[in-house]
């Protein structure tokens, strides 16, 4: 953030805002939006100027009642996990992508894990290798809020050594 914001580092703090979603934000030169999670021994931190940002890391690793969360993460309409995320062959691995994708968007409205997981949209994006753009390691999805205004987000994600990492802005 001292690199981001031109503030000496012991002088940056990072508020946050009341309720369970809010989005830090740091102390110095106003405009910015951070993002931070953990899950095992991995931690994420994005940061953006003028626009939210959400980020989320998980863990993968076995899940008690997969199908009950599957019901839970999909929202209506949205294809089954291995439709959705066809770049993942374990179900596991593909159920918890799909939390951390959603986690990362509802955590950049500032809604946060209080908010349905199912009031987020998964898209496969138009015009890329199976919808989905696997020419930089990283993957692409589109996300859309229900709800008054559906709002759009960009989600970028990846696949790390056992664990699942996913950014959110708005689309443009």
């Amino acid at each position: 953030m001292s690199r981001l914001t031109g503030e000496p580092a012991p002088e940056i703090t990072l508020a946050l805002p009341p309720g369970p979603g809010g989005q830090a934000l740091p102390s110095g030169p106003g405009g910015w939006r951070v993002s931070i999670a953990h899950s095992g021994e991995l931690a994420a931190a994005a940061a953006a100027h003028g626009v939210a940002v959400g980020v989320d890391v998980e863990l993968v690793r076995p899940v008690k009642r997969p199908g009950r969360l599957a019901k839970r993460l999909r929202a209506p309409g949205e294809p089954a996990l291995d439709q959705a995320l066809p770049m993942v062959s374990n179900p596991v691995a593909a159920l918890i992508l799909m939390w951390t994708l959603k986690e990362s968007v509802l955590k950049a409205t500032g809604a946060g894990i209080g908010a349905s997981p199912a009031s987020v949209r998964l898209a496969r994006v138009e015009g890329t290798d199976g919808g989905w753009d696997r020419g930089t390691g990283e993957e692409f999805a589109l996300a859309f809020m229900r709800g008054p205004g559906e709002a759009c987000w960009e989600t970028r994600f990846t696949l790390l050594e056992g664990y699942c990492l996913a950014v959110s802005l708005p689309a443009s």
